[in-house]
């Protein structure tokens, strides 16, 4: 995860030293990045008002959010 304005978030072959997807993350902090240990291509992001659950497809993230409440306004941090 970045600390750029949009938390990007990238996935890199460190034992060849290069990208392999990436894409921007959110713009609240992000607190918590896992994997899933039984499909690799799938993680999930945690924080301020947010659950993001992504896909790896080729060279791009693509995400799928989760909201708790009933509106956005009773979004509360999820950690």
């Amino acid at each position: 995860m970045g600390l750029d304005d949009d938390h990007c978030v990238v996935v890199w072959d460190w034992k060849r030293g290069e990208k392999l997807a990436t894409t921007r993350g959110h713009k609240d902090k992000i607190f918590l990045l896992c994997w899933n240990p039984h499909l690799p291509d799938q993680m999930v992001t945690v924080g301020i008002k947010h659950i993001k659950f992504w896909t790896q497809t080729g060279k791009w993230l693509v995400h799928s959010s989760s909201k708790q409440g009933r509106k956005a306004s009773e979004l509360r941090t999820q950690v």
